[in-house]
């Protein structure tokens, strides 16, 4: 109407996220249309103490996964490599994995073929790169996930796990 100031239309953000601290401000700022890239650093989600998972810490990039989901933020790689996430971190996290994820990388993460078997339920379809080297996935961890692998996929990295020959 004339006399209102008018609306400023919101430009989408590309944020990257490299801590704990810039995902809850980043959690603060985002919105609809912004994309992410999560960097996490492989000492982040470890305990200080003893260098294995925190799961206080897990919950909270899940959290932050799914505040993305729900508010129509694309995060479009999410690196979590040399995590320990282990299965359990792999339950916290796969089923908040974005629908628009076109890259992750879970290198040296101890998931094992229970991990994978979480993961395969989850991958989401947009997915184009996919690490998962070193990470004790054997024959029955390879039979669950190959099937469920995106049509688009075009790059996997399987190195060092104990496929056989």
């Amino acid at each position: 109407p004339p006399g209102e100031p008018a609306a400023e239309e919101a430009t989408p953000t590309r944020h990257t996220v490299k801590s704990l601290a810039d995902l809850e401000e980043v959690k603060r700022k985002m919105k609809p249309g912004d994309t992410v890239n999560l960097l996490l650093d492989e000492k982040l989600l470890k305990d200080d103490d003893n260098g294995s998972v925190d799961m206080g810490k897990v919950h909270t990039v899940a959290d932050f996964l799914k505040a993305a989901n729900d508010g129509g933020v694309a995060v479009r790689y999410l690196n979590l490599a040399y995590s320990n996430l282990g299965v359990e971190g792999m339950e916290v996290l796969a089923p908040h994995l974005p629908k628009g994820l076109k890259g992750l990388d879970l290198d040296v993460n101890n998931l094992g073929d229970d991990g994978m078997e979480v993961l395969a339920s989850n991958l989401p379809k947009e997915l184009t790169a996919l690490y998962l080297s070193r990470n004790k996935l054997g024959e029955k961890g390879m039979k669950v996930l190959a099937p469920r692998l995106p049509e688009g996929l075009t790059e996997l990295a399987l190195n060092d796990n104990n496929l056989g020959e």
